[in-house]
């Protein structure tokens, strides 16, 4: 029998940190054969962007959650494939908006598949759920999105990100709330998505057999893409993400500027708008898209605003 793969589950709520704990935890694993599937619930990938590297074996799954229905049988596919890679480490960075159901019934769903495959003699050494709590909004989402509460509840290790920004009396609020969600996780409050790879590893465990999730295709956001132009400069993104931001969960993508080498990065989550401008990365960015994620369709105001500001022709999928 040959060495399992240690597998690792994240998730957190939109603009958590997720991306960013993915990579610390990648570069203190410099050197290790590790493979990571990102799942986005739009239908093109930006995280997996952020986190190319030419070391690591990466798969992405897009348009959904890995645990609706939707998207399960694909998923399990994925997990099966992952176990022919010369790989020691498998990260799975669940959407932003995914309602984790047990990773341990996934493992089980691979059964059929290798039943077919008798030359996989390779398993998964399940070692638990990572949850990224953003301090900043955790307290407002989780009033009003189900899977920000579930995500908590059925993870282990729980990294409260962020936890700078706020208050003591808000931080104290916060550990009140997360530890009667989950008094069994690990708190381990940070900045950066920063997380020493051994704190990891003391308090990680192999979960139970858990429930279902509650995703569905028919209870998930709208997820507004927009096929980005070249640009004049930053302050155009800026206004047109502050003229929606109110009515917005996250909003990601790149941009090209006009006659730069540079390029836009947009991250935002709500209201708290971030565009920045960046090199042009060595490795050519794949998609030149914005992903707005709502609560609801808000395609007139998109095109509205990008009439106004943007003023270039408007090329939008909504799903």
């Amino acid at each position: 029998m040959k060495e399992k793969i240690e597998l690792f589950l994240v998730s957190g709520f939109l603009g958590s940190g997720k991306t960013t704990f993915l990579k610390n935890m990648l570069t203190q694993m410099s050197g290790c054969r590790i493979g990571v599937i990102v799942n986005e619930f739009g239908n093109i990938g930006i995280d997996g962007t952020v986190l190319q590297n030419g070391d690591l074996k990466m798969v992405e799954i897009n348009n959904g959650s890995i645990f609706c229905a939707c998207l399960k049988g694909g998923f399990v596919k994925t997990l099966v494939a992952f176990l022919e890679q010369p790989i020691a480490y498998l990260f799975v960075e669940a959407s932003g908006l995914a309602d984790p159901a047990n990773m341990e019934s996934f493992l089980g769903q691979m059964e059929p598949y290798l039943a077919r495959k008798p030359h996989i003699t390779r398993e998964y050494n399940y070692r638990g759920g990572i949850c990224v709590a953003d301090a900043m909004h955790f307290l407002e989402f989780s009033k009003v999105f189900t899977p920000v509460k579930n995500q908590v509840i059925k993870s282990r290790f729980i990294v409260l990100n962020k936890i700078d920004d706020v208050d003591k009396e808000k931080q104290r609020e916060l550990y009140m709330t997360l530890h009667s969600l989950n008094p069994e996780a690990f708190l381990y409050p940070t900045n950066y998505g920063e997380v020493p790879l051994d704190v990891i590893e003391e308090h990680l465990k192999i979960e139970d057999i858990g429930e279902e999730s509650f995703n569905t295709p028919w209870n998930r956001p709208a997820v507004h893409t927009i096929d980005m132009p070249e640009l004049g400069d930053l302050k155009q993104m800026e206004r047109f993400c502050d003229a929606i931001a109110a009515d917005t969960v996250r909003m990601k993508g790149f941009a090209p500027l006009t006659d730069s080498e540079k390029y836009l990065h947009i991250d935002c989550v709500g209201e708290n708008v971030v565009v920045r401008e960046q090199l042009t990365a060595e490795k050519e960015i794949k998609h030149w898209k914005l992903i707005v994620i709502s609560k609801y369709s808000i395609e007139d105001m998109i095109k509205q605003y990008w009439k106004e500001i943007i003023n270039q022709p408007l090329i939008m999928e909504v799903i």
